[in-house]
């Protein structure tokens, strides 16, 4: 699964038939941080360079599978396992998604 922010500065939902990994790539360069930080709010928060949180509510949307009941049962294992590592928040449910740059 991807979550991908364009030179629009708007989050996207990639691969959401992904599973097995879990990433926010951002088609800019890390000076751009502030800006593409409160465009993400809608999405989630970028904590900083590196690190992202995720709603699961705002994938769940995202999501054209979201209808699909072996994408849910997927996507609830995803969650259940990220929980394990220690990457779901543990007061908002957010996913902990990691960032790659690049000048898009």
């Amino acid at each position: 699964m991807l979550i991908r922010i364009g030179r629009d500065q708007q989050p996207r939902l990639e691969q959401p038939e992904d599973l097995r990994s879990f990433k926010l790539v951002i088609d800019a360069e890390k000076s751009t941080l502030a800006p593409i930080q409160a465009a993400f709010s809608k999405a989630g928060r970028i904590e900083n360079s590196e690190i992202a949180w995720v709603s699961e509510t705002w994938l769940r949307a995202e999501s054209p599978l979201r209808d699909d009941p072996k994408w849910l049962e997927g996507f609830g294992k995803m969650v259940e396992y990220a929980k394990t590592k220690g990457w779901v928040h543990p007061t908002d449910g957010t996913i902990r998604a990691h960032i790659e740059w690049g000048a898009g």
